[in-house]
């Protein structure tokens, strides 16, 4: 279901409000469905690479979430502190239900962000897109935030 083809439109923008000169990145409504296009600069001299990652399909008028069954959604938690707390738990445990229960795109994109920082991007997408800086403006521009 993942399309490589520039974003058309845009549900939500989600990390750095810098994006893309700084980590962010923006949650699509595709034809298929809901997709997070995530963009990672990982210094001066290197491409940007950017991830794309499913997080829901459309059945008819239902929303069905894709749920990434390699990852281990505890250990996740726990590595972004979502265990330290019984208000880190319950809002973990909200996000979840929001996004797996309900289809909840921005929930979604939540969850995979929480699991890309404990384990990497590149477990979502092993071919990112790699492009300049000025290539990943003009990819972005006039996408309204």
């Amino acid at each position: 279901m993942t399309h490589r083809a520039a974003p058309r439109k845009v549900v939500a923008w989600v990390g750095d409000v810098g994006m893309p000169e700084y980590d962010g990145g923006l949650i699509l409504q595709t034809k298929y469905g809901y997709a997070l296009e995530w963009v990672v600069w990982p210094d001066e001299s290197s491409p940007h690479e950017i991830y794309r990652v499913d997080l829901a399909r459309f059945d008819g008028k239902k929303v069905i979430p894709e749920l990434h069954g390699w990852v281990n959604w505890d250990s996740v938690a726990r590595s972004i502190g979502a265990m330290d707390s019984a208000e880190a738990r319950a809002g973990w445990m909200e996000t979840m239900k929001r996004g797996f229960g309900g289809g909840d795109p921005r929930a979604l994109a939540d969850l995979v962000i929480a699991a890309a920082s404990a384990r990497g991007w590149h477990e979502f997408d092993q071919y990112p897109i790699e492009v300049t800086l000025k290539e990943a403006v003009a990819r972005y521009r006039g996408l309204k935030r």
